[in-house]
């Protein structure tokens, strides 16, 4: 059997003094369509308007930001604020390029993108004060000078001749150096 949809309704109860609730389509007449009361039971006063469209503009940028598929898997804490920034960023750069918005909605639209910006710079604040791109590139350093002592052990201990001693270095170089992950680095 396929699957109906069922069109959400207003749900105000009627003031005819029959007890019935109202069954036009949520948001009928007013500018937040499928969802809250209708036009006749006060869904189109400034401040319905203003509730619904907030969380329109939220839920709509939330789906932009998703869709960005920032891998999770395993998250550590500084990935965690890392993604954080990315998915405040993606908010911010939605809500500014987003150009078909209702002019009703404007003070609204205004008010989540300032809210949302003022996230991002906390985010990124947060992050600096951590330090934790300085704290990621003495991470990789170090692990980059054991890397180093690790060959030049092996190549020690193996009794090159000189002429393979003198070419080992730049072997080494030209192959780390062509490793995706570390040429991208």
């Amino acid at each position: 059997m396929p699957e109906t949809f069922v069109t959400p309704k207003c749900g105000a109860k009627k003031t005819d003094g029959s007890g019935d609730t109202c069954k036009m389509p949520a948001g009928y007449g007013t500018g937040h369509p499928g969802v809250g009361p209708c036009k006749h039971h006060f869904g189109a006063t400034p401040m319905q308007e203003g509730n619904h469209a907030r969380v329109r503009i939220k839920d709509a940028a939330l789906v932009y930001a998703n869709d960005q598929r920032i891998d999770i898997d395993r998250l550590t804490p500084i990935q965690a604020l890392k993604a954080e920034l990315v998915r405040a960023y993606l908010m911010v750069e939605w809500l500014e390029n987003e150009t078909d918005t209702d002019m009703a909605m404007w003070p609204v639209w205004q008010d989540v993108l300032l809210k949302e910006r003022k996230h991002l710079v906390d985010v990124a604040a947060r992050m600096i004060h951590l330090g934790i791109e300085e704290r990621q590139i003495r991470i990789l350093e170090a692990q980059a000078e054991e890397l180093a002592g690790a060959v030049r052990t092996i190549l020690d201990r193996i009794g090159l001749t000189p002429d393979q001693a003198r070419r080992a270095p730049i072997l080494v170089r030209e192959v780390i150096g062509s490793l995706p992950t570390l040429s991208a680095a």
